[in-house]
C-alpha cells in the first residue's frame, strides 16, 4: 500500500494489511556512546567481526519475512541505530539487500560524521539509498565536547558537504536545550546547517535520561539550560526568547512542496503498518501480520491471536 494511501485507507482496511509499509534495521554499533544516550548502543571497535555478523544475520531475516510476502507494499527502509556508518562500505552492501527484497521508493540511512568517509556515501549511493541522516547536533565544538559527541564542527561541516554533493537528499539532526548552548549560538547553528545546503533539518530537544552519563553529571537536577521554556524558544520566535526559526524561514515552504525524506515519518505518524529488524527494533504489524512472524519466522505458538484471524 503506498504512501499516500495508507494516510486514506479506513482503518478497517488498515488494521489487515499482512504486508508493511516501512521497514526500520537497528545497526547497534557506536564509536563511543553519547554522554545523553539510553538508546541500545554499545561501543565497537571498527574491526569487531560482531559487526559482519550482525549484518549477516539482518540480511538473512530480510530473506525471510521477504520469502513470506511481508514486504511486497513495502515503501520505505531507514537504517537506524546507533551508527551505520560505522559499517563501513558494508553500509552499502546491507542497502543493496534491502533493495533486492523490497519496492522502496525511499531507503534512508543514518550518519555520524566521524563515519560518514567518501568511500561509504558512494557505496549508499550505489546501492540504492537515497537519504542519509547525519547527526550533527550542533556546529559549536564546546557543545559537542559538553554532549560527548566525538566529531568537531568542521567535521560535520565537511562531511554535510560531501553527502550533500553526492547528489543524495541529505537531513541533518540538530540538538537544542543542551549545555553551554545560547541562544546566539543556537541561530548560528541553524544557519549554517541551512546553508551547508540540507533539504530537511530535524531538531531535538535534549532529554536527560536516567542512567546516562549526562544524568550523572547534573546530579539528576532539572538544569536552567534544558527548562521547557529554553525548549520552546529554540523552536519558535518570540519576545525575549532566541530567534531559533529565522535562519528555517527560507526553508519552510519548499518543504511544504517537497515532502521527500518524510515517508518514513509520515507512515509512524498516521499509524501504518512497519516491521523493526535488529536489536531494540520495534514494530507496529496487523494481526495477520504477527500471526505470519509469530508461526512462521519466530516458530512460536500464539493461541491468543489464532482466534482473531
Amino acid at each position: 500500500m503506498c504512501d499516500s494511501a495508507v494516510q486514506g485507507a479506513p482503518w478497517e482496511e488498515r488494521l489487515h494489511d499482512s504486508s508493511v509499509s516501512a521497514l526500520y534495521l537497528h545497526l547497534p554499533f557506536c564509536a563511543r556512546k553519547c554522554d545523553y544516550c539510553d538508546f541500545a548502543s554499545w561501543t565497537t571497535s571498527r574491526e569487531d567481526p560482531l559487526m559482519v555478523a550482525y549484518r549477516s544475520a539482518l540480511e538473512g531475516q530480510l530473506r525471510e519475512v521477504a520469502d513470506l510476502g511481508m514486504l511486497r507494499d513495502c515503501e520505505t527502509a531507514y537504517v537506524g541505530g546507533g551508527t551505520p556508518t560505522l559499517l563501513g562500505t558494508g553500509l552499502g552492501e546491507l542497502v543493496r539487500r534491502v533493495r533486492g527484497v523490497a519496492p522502496v521508493t525511499e531507503l534512508t540511512c543514518e550518519a555520524n560524521p566521524d563515519s560518514l568517509a567518501d568511500e561509504v556515501i558512494e557505496a549508499v549511493r550505489a546501492a540504492g539509498g537515497t537519504r542519509l541522516s547525519i547527526g550533527v547536533q550542533s556546529l559549536d565544538d564546546d557543545e559537542l565536547s559538553r554532549l560527548g559527541r566525538i566529531h568537531s564542527a568542521v567535521d560535520a561541516r565537511d562531511r554535510v558537504r560531501a553527502a550533500v554533493a553526492s547528489g543524495l537528499a541529505v537531513s541533518c539532526d540538530l540538538m537544542c536545550a543542551t549545555p553551554g548552548q545560547t541562544g546566539s549560538s543556537w541561530e548560528r547553528t541553524l544557519r549554517e546547517t541551512v546553508l551547508l545546503g540540507v533539504g530537511h533539518i530535524s531538531v531535538y530537544p535534549l532529554m536527560i535520561e536516567e542512567g546516562t552519563a549526562l544524568s550523572v553529571r547534573v546530579g539528576g537536577g532539572s538544569p536552567a539550560w534544558n527548562d521547557e521554556d529554553v525548549e520552546s524558544g529554540a523552536h519558535a520566535p518570540g519576545a525575549g526568547r532566541p530567534r531559533g526559526c529565522r535562519p528555517l524561514s527560507a526553508m519552510r515552504s519548499q518543504a511544504m512542496r517537497d515532502r521527500r525524506g518524510l515517508q518514513a515519518h509520515i507512515t509512524y505518524w498516521t499509524g501504518g503498518t512497519y516491521l523493526g529488524l535488529g536489536t531494540s527494533a520495534l514494530s507496529m504489524l496487523s494481526v495477520e501480520g504477527y500471526l505470519i512472524l509469530s508461526k512462521a519466522v519466530l516458530k512460536l505458538p500464539c493461541p491468543h491471536l489464532t482466534g482473531l484471524a
